[in-house]
């Protein structure tokens, strides 16, 4: 680490995280965005606690134990390190133009020689500078103009090309799950529910992703909720991550107001509904999935508040287990 802290200096900051500091990191993040067992990962700028891990790279343990792969990652650190801060830089703000350097030097000696009455040679020596500065100056900033335009260009076809290969993939898990069904076989039939709330989490992370997704919010309230079905509640996940998810995908509305099974039922959140922010938007939710009984007594009271992230096609749970304190309730 102490080579690599020199080699970004100013570019990156290294820190060593002693063992029994990264259990508290992955109570926080959730092993799909924490580092442990001698691995390295990279926190980009603006992460937060519902970022996709695979934007913040990871470097396993083995990979570090070979030399070479060792000084190959050592290498890449440090490129990413420069890439990113170079990508994040803001010219005339962080970085002045050497032109806008030029510029104000020249205005400065314009103003002098002004006040000392200079010879009409110097000024007009100084005109001819200020003449040549303009023209590089406008040629720097076609050439510019037509990179940012290029980079645009190659942008947007690689963001096409990747959205067209997610709904491919899509199709295709699609397809899959409904050759499974006329088979017999029943997608996540043999999956088994957590045993602890503390596992919750990452028993999300291994079966339901890419369909279902914690939000950082509903993370912490399922550490240690006072709702003791943990079954129940997995349950309802399952649904989500199966007939929810493919009406989504079918292009229905997505309600499917009703009963799951005996006991647990899709309902609007009526009264309950409220705001919240995710990925920087603020969304309605105005859905949740509960149980039976009338009761509000939180350890046998279920309720889950979700949405639809149509961005990147999957569901969200907002809040969960316990019912929530609104000005209805």
């Amino acid at each position: 680490p102490e080579p690599l802290a020199r080699a970004v200096l100013g570019l990156a900051i290294v820190v060593v995280l002693p063992a029994r500091f990264s259990w508290s990191l992955t109570d926080r993040l959730g092993r799909r965005l924490s580092v442990f067992d001698g691995a390295i990962r990279i926190y980009l700028p603006n992460f937060s606690e519902d970022a996709n891990p695979y934007q913040h790279p990871l470097f396993l343990r083995d990979h570090l134990l070979s030399g070479a792969s060792a000084r190959q990652i050592s290498v890449d650190l440090r490129q990413m390190a420069a890439a990113e801060s170079l990508r994040r830089l803001r010219l005339e703000q962080d970085v002045l133009r050497f032109s806008t350097v030029q510029a104000s030097y020249l205005e400065a000696e314009s103003a002098y020689l002004e006040c000392e009455n200079a010879a009409a040679e110097k000024r007009l020596d100084l005109a001819q500078r200020e003449i040549e500065n303009l023209k590089k100056s406008l040629e720097n900033s076609e050439e510019q103009q037509k990179w940012f335009a290029e980079q645009h260009d190659s942008e947007e076809k690689k963001s096409k090309d990747l959205e067209q290969k997610l709904h491919m993939a899509k199709f295709r898990i699609k397809q899959l799950v409904e050759q499974l069904e006329i088979h017999g076989n029943k997608p996540d039939s043999d999956i088994q529910p957590p045993d602890k709330w503390e596992d919750f989490s990452d028993w999300c992370e291994k079966h339901l992703s890419g369909r279902v997704i914690l939000s950082p919010r509903a993370r912490g309230e399922i550490k240690a909720p006072k709702f003791k079905d943990i079954g129940m509640a997995a349950r309802c996940l399952l649904w989500l991550a199966n007939e929810y998810y493919r009406g989504r995908l079918e292009g229905n509305a997505g309600s499917l107001r009703g009963t799951i099974e005996n006991g647990l039922k899709n309902d609007q959140c009526g009264g309950d509904k409220f705001k919240f922010k995710w990925q920087d938007k603020s969304v309605d939710v105005k859905w949740h999935l509960k149980n039976g009984g009338n009761t509000r007594d939180p350890a046998r009271c279920l309720r889950i508040y979700y949405f639809w992230d149509e961005d990147n096609q999957q569901v969200v749970i907002a809040s969960m287990p316990a019912h929530l304190r609104t000005g209805v309730t």
